[in-house]
């Protein structure tokens, strides 16, 4: 690595490190006044308020880092050389010979290799504190009593389930709500109870909820098992000896935390993960789904397009002005935006078929362009 190089390398990544900086303290900052009363709620003597905003903000500032690096990677390559235009020290590089082009390969170096810490940092990272990110600053610690039904579809079996509270660790919910399809029974069609407990499967029966204390116990207590054809899908005590009385069981292929949080943890979800859920029949999977699965895949893709294409047209088109500058990256962030949300929308829609092309889209007309937009800082 050269002088030069060294140099291109240290102003990059010192804005780099100033923006990433200050973006996020305006984003914790802003957020923590915001819900400053809840958090205060959860000071201890033993945690004080700097404690728990750490315990709170720490997993939101890797997944603020992983959905910003693409924007701050190219603002800070093109503030890097343009500051170094303001200073007429690209003049005195190009007049020893050296090409406009050659200055980006330490930037364009640098940012594969942040690109690449934010790809560990969304598989490896972010899925460990899934929980903590799709609670609020309200339920936090502690989930509230009550929350309204929220259906999860059992595509498999046809069933629809409900809990208002879950406890992962030693598997059980409160309130379950199991909806039975008018196929599989006309003579019970609601099972509810005041507790459940999720099961695996043994050699007896498949995985699946044992609800505690049912409600309507009475139309129940002598009911024959509920099959599927030869699958059985609700248990009852009449049959099952190893049932209590009060207690059903009902067989799902939904796991725990689909019980629990449904689809919300799939941005916070690592890409096997998602892969492999999109293969499991207890849920169906919309095209947006299937559309986030191949956006997952190429998104490391996209945040070097973006990169490949700002970084020549703005410094090509701007010249000594920053204003013009910060002007072309908004302009250059914005169109790479509505290109990527509009295939991703129409690929929704059906318009864009298979719905896996139009998460491909921004990349197939993006990288052909970058090559495009090197060439203008060739002439």
């Amino acid at each position: 690595m050269t002088r030069l190089d060294r140099y291109l390398l240290g102003n990059f990544l010192r804005i780099f490190l100033i923006s990433l900086v200050s973006l996020t303290g305006m984003f914790v900052v802003i957020h923590l006044f915001t819900n400053l009363d809840e958090l205060m709620e959860l000071v201890t003597e033993g945690r004080s308020l700097p404690v728990v905003a750490m315990e709170f903000y720490g997993p939101r500032t890797l997944d603020f880092f992983d959905r910003t690096v693409a924007v701050l990677l190219l603002v800070s390559g093109i503030f890097s050389l343009a500051m170094m235009q303001r200073r007429q020290e690209m003049t005195a590089i190009q007049a020893a010979g050296i090409p406009a082009l050659r200055l980006l390969r330490p930037i364009i170096l640098a940012s594969v290799i942040l690109i690449a810490i934010s790809v560990y940092n969304r598989e490896f990272v972010i899925p460990e504190y899934r929980e903590a990110l799709i609670s609020t600053a309200q339920n936090w610690k502690d989930a509230p009593e009550d929350l309204p039904p929220n259906f999860h579809k059992d595509h498999a079996l046809g069933l629809l389930i409900s809990v208002s509270e879950v406890d992962k660790e030693s598997s059980t919910m409160l309130k379950p709500v199991v909806q039975i399809p008018i196929h599989l029974s006309r003579r019970v069609s609601r099972i509810s109870g005041q507790s459940a407990n999720w099961l695996p499967a043994n050699a007896n029966r498949p995985s699946g909820l044992l609800v505690n204390q049912v409600s309507d116990w009475e139309k129940m207590a002598n009911e024959p098992d509920l099959a599927i054809g030869t699958r059985k899908t609700v248990y009852f005590p009449a049959s099952n000896d190893w049932l209590k009385p009060h207690q059903v069981y009902v067989a799902t292929t939904l796991n725990l935390d689909e019980l629990a949080y449904g689809r919300q943890m799939t941005a916070y979800t690592s890409l096997p993960d998602m892969i492999a859920t999109l293969r499991r029949p207890s849920q169906w999977y919309s095209q947006d789904y299937r559309i986030a699965v191949h956006s997952r895949i190429v998104r490391p893709l996209l945040d070097l397009s973006l990169i490949l294409v700002g970084l020549p047209i703005v410094l090509t088109q701007s010249g000594r002005n920053l204003f013009l500058a910060a002007m072309l990256c908004v302009a250059t962030m914005g169109l790479f935006s509505l290109t990527v949300i509009g295939s991703q929308m129409l690929g929704s829609l059906s318009l864009i078929r298979p719905p896996a092309l139009s998460a491909w889209l921004p990349v197939i007309i993006f990288l052909p362009l970058s090559v495009l937009t090197s060439r203008l800082m060739l002439k």
